[in-house]
């Protein structure tokens, strides 16, 4: 009789084992599945059985690339960045910001373009870029062609230098930028936005012939998409 009993509690012990692991890894798979959306690349977010979260990029607007056919010139492009909880959790995430800045027409030039990201809270209203001053200067039997004043709203240059002012001096390729580990905390159903402004300014070297080198050429910016995105559950 006790040898009988001996089986039957080992019997019970074995099948409440099995319930403890098919609990647990079910627990882990449903923690561990992935969603979200992004513009350009697909991004990844955590979702639990109570909640989802997504990062997305949308452009808000492009400001001044009809001044970067002369040099002197600035363009602004700006991108907002939504994060988006769907539930009652509150979550980390962190992500990557991408960009290019096209100045292949320049290819066979030494003229330099300069770029700068910034990123505030909200959008700025009104111009981003202010002030420039297009110029026609005699030279000979060519005329010089540029712009001076030129500048970025003050909403936009202080706020949070994200990249700091990089040089471009070669333009036999598109320059492709990667910002990583941008981030929100603390992201509930009431979500949360960044906007990143890209400033792009094209050097006036008055010690170069511009008319042929510079002056007419399409420079282009913009923002790209995101990349390695991911959420992380607070602790509640």
């Amino acid at each position: 009789m006790e040898k009988k009993n001996t089986i039957l509690l080992t019997v019970i012990a074995v099948a409440t084992l099995l319930v403890a692991v098919v609990g647990a890894t079910f627990a882990y798979f449903t923690a561990s599945t992935t969603t979200g959306k992004g513009t350009g690349t697909v991004q990844t977010g955590e979702t639990t059985s109570l909640g989802s979260t997504s990062l997305d990029m949308s452009t808000v607007s492009t400001q001044g690339a009809s001044n970067m056919s002369y040099p002197g010139g600035m363009m602004v492009a700006a991108a907002k960045v939504t994060a988006s909880v769907t539930g009652d959790q509150t979550y980390n995430m962190t992500y990557d910001v991408k960009f290019e800045v096209d100045t292949t027409a320049l290819s066979g030039s030494t003229s330099e373009i300069k770029y700068t990201v910034y990123r505030v809270g909200s959008a700025v209203s009104g111009d981003l870029v202010t002030g420039c001053v297009p110029h026609e200067d005699p030279d000979g039997d060519n005329k010089k062609y540029y712009y001076t004043g030129c500048a970025a709203d003050a909403e936009i240059t202080s706020g949070t230098p994200v990249k700091t002012e990089t040089t471009i001096s070669e333009h036999t390729a598109k320059t492709e930028v990667t910002i990583p580990s941008q981030s929100f905390s603390n992201v509930t159903n009431a979500g949360d936005e960044y906007v990143y402004y890209l400033v792009v300014s094209y050097v006036n070297d008055e010690d170069t012939n511009q008319t042929d080198t510079d002056a007419g050429k399409t420079i282009t910016a913009k923002f790209t998409g995101l990349a390695n995105g991911k959420s992380t559950l607070v602790n509640q």
